[in-house]
């Protein structure tokens, strides 16, 4: 599977039990992936949510998870973010749009660092579909310009 899909062939995975890669094995072959053909274009099949789309091309375990939506406009902002390590269950998964990305990922550094690896999953199953997997201040960095128009789904794992 390595070396077609470095070859830049299509490979399929395909399960029968729900979406591919939450709550089963899945995770580490997207993982495996990703790690050792790092070019591999990992494509998520259009489910009901983007939540479980982003989760099953994340590469993270997704036995459990805690989804939380927007984070607060104003009011109520710090808190959520702060509360975001009181958490527990990981990895935590938010939405965000394109006006408070930018500041989504300076609360994200303040709250978890700016080192601290998340991962970015923009307008998935769209022509401008795009995972980003790398650090808090990468993520910053590299959603600018065009790149930070769309849906937004982060996953810190």
């Amino acid at each position: 599977m390595k070396e077609l899909l470095a070859a830049g062939k299509l490979v399929a995975f395909v399960t029968d039990a729900g979406t591919p890669a939450v709550s089963d094995p899945g995770s580490r072959l997207v993982s495996f992936i990703r790690i050792e053909v790092p070019g591999a274009h990992i494509v998520a099949v259009p489910g009901p949510s983007a939540v479980s789309s982003a989760l099953s091309i994340a590469g993270v375990s997704a036995d459990q998870f805690t989804f939380l939506g927007y984070p607060p406009h104003r009011k109520g902002r710090e808190k959520f973010f702060k509360d975001l390590l009181l958490i527990q269950a990981r990895p935590l998964v938010i939405y965000e749009s394109p006006h408070r990305l930018a500041k989504t990922f300076a609360n994200l550094a303040a709250t978890f660092g700016a080192e601290t690896r998340l991962v970015v999953c923009r307008e998935l199953t769209k022509v401008h579909e795009e995972v980003f997997d790398g650090s808090v201040r990468g993520a910053a960095e590299h959603f600018t310009g065009e790149r930070s128009r769309g849906e937004f789904v982060i996953i810190v794992p």
